[in-house]
């Protein structure tokens, strides 16, 4: 779980631009290390077979399609900049060899969430950091950036991934303890600094989602939703008056969301920057292979932006990285993970499921925080946001059925256990000896 932790941590919060090692920065390196061990672990020796739904086959397929995609922009192009550029956040789709390497039970894959709700917290610190002392937050060794925004600080970084997810997955847990609380208003204003509309309105729409959810369970649950909501409104007044004028600066920006009902979207403030990016992005992908695997890394510049190859919208920037089969391969991968959240959400009144209600409502928060984001973000090509993906995934897998805590065959005198669930039935195994009757291998058809 060690490994897992650092990997968090040179995603998010430690510059790891500053040190260079071999003339990579010290982050990309030893994740690519961390990665590559647990990689072969897991193929090589491992023997695991939690490959085996229907959702692992898909990602899978989502890998093989990244590779190549990666190898043909790589064969075509000279200049590599770019092409390292994008391959250092896609490496973190191998982020799921550790993940399955080293969590193999809920009490594991609980902790790992834990790890996340820390990293949030982190993020959401260093965003308040950076906003009260911006000579701290520097692009060039993988920090942050800042711009002034109405006379406010407003900061900029991958990181602040997390602390929205993080603050939309807490939310069924909030009534638990006061802890929990404190650490959800905390993420809520790490997200001020940023001033950013549609981290706001995504969690926003998910807490909307979720009170609605509860009334609908009981609507006698009316009055504690408004208590909780006048509480809220009260405690952002207090950040006002403390803050210097941060939550009305923010307020303000999302009063021109208004402009929506006016305005076309392509002249809309930013949306409209974003669309024109888009558009300029999809012309580069030209021949037809590039349509069939996309152009991947190809760089391109919008109204005057330095060259790059980040698409703000994300389900554009799929078919610019990966193609039309790009398209299909995550297109099917989000269908499925919708059906199964779905149906673990009606799973939840059988009370057959291995993780509690409160789990898999978490989940479905955090997938449709994800899907809203993803309109104006290029999630499926930045790290935080792939690391993420990946969690989720995993918990859904987890909560139909839990991995195996046992990969190999075991046989003692002709008695074999062939998964993890024989071994549930049985707890206890004496070395010297076992139950005549236990699990017995049947005879092959046509032997006496």
């Amino acid at each position: 779980m060690f490994w897992l932790f650092v990997i968090f941590l040179l995603n998010a919060i430690i510059p790891t631009k500053k040190f260079p090692i071999l003339g990579i920065p010290a982050g990309e390196f030893i994740t690519c290390v961390i990665y590559a061990v647990f990689a072969i672990k897991v193929i090589l020796f491992d023997r695991t077979k939690r490959f085996h739904s229907s959702l692992s086959k898909i990602w899978i397929a989502c890998l093989i399609i990244i590779a190549i995609s990666a190898v043909s922009r790589f064969l075509e192009e000279r200049n590599h900049i770019y092409w390292f550029w994008n391959v250092k956040q896609l490496i973190h789709y191998f982020f799921i060899f550790p993940l399955i390497s080293l969590v193999r039970t809920k009490e594991q894959y609980e902790t790992c969430l834990k790890y996340y709700l820390i990293i949030a917290l982190l993020m959401a610190g260093l965003l308040h950091l950076y906003a009260l002392f911006p000579e701290y937050a520097d692009p060039d060794v993988g920090t942050a950036f800042t711009t002034l925004l109405g006379g406010n600080v407003r900061v900029y970084s991958q990181g602040t991934f997390y602390v929205l997810l993080a603050a939309v997955g807490l939310l069924p847990f909030l009534r638990r303890n006061m802890l929990l609380v404190a650490a959800w208003l905390f993420l809520l204003f790490g997200l001020l600094p940023t001033f950013g509309r549609s981290f706001f309105l995504v969690l926003g729409i998910c807490v909307a989602l979720y009170l609605g959810w509860r009334v609908m369970l009981n609507p006698q649950r009316r009055q504690k939703v408004a208590g909780l909501l006048l509480a809220l409104a009260v405690v952002m007044i207090l950040v006002e008056f403390f803050s210097g004028g941060i939550v009305s600066t923010m307020a303000e920006r999302m009063q021109t969301l208004e402009g929506l009902q006016t305005e076309r979207l392509r002249d809309f403030d930013t949306l409209g920057w974003r669309i024109r990016d888009a558009e300029n992005a999809i012309s580069q992908v030209r021949t037809p292979w590039q349509m069939a695997v996309g152009a991947f890394a190809k760089p391109f510049s919008t109204e005057g932006a330095p060259l790059g190859v980040y698409v703000h919208l994300g389900w554009v920037g799929l078919y610019y990285h990966f193609g039309w089969l790009g398209v299909l391969v995550f297109g099917m991968l989000s269908l499925l993970i919708s059906i199964k959240a779905v149906n673990l959400l009606h799973a939840t009144r059988k009370q057959t499921l291995h993780l509690p209600t409160e789990w898999i409502v978490a989940f479905g928060l955090v997938w449709i925080a994800f899907c809203l984001f993803s309109i104006v973000s290029d999630t499926f090509a930045g790290g935080p946001a792939i690391i993420s993906l990946i969690l989720l995934w995993y918990g859904i897998s987890f909560a139909e059925k839990p991995p195996s805590v046992e990969t190999r065959r075991q046989k003692f005198r002709g008695i074999e256990w062939r998964t993890a669930q024989d071994l549930h039935r049985n707890p206890v195994l004496q070395p010297r000896g076992v139950h005549p009757g236990m699990y017995r291998k049947r005879p092959e058809p046509g032997l006496r």
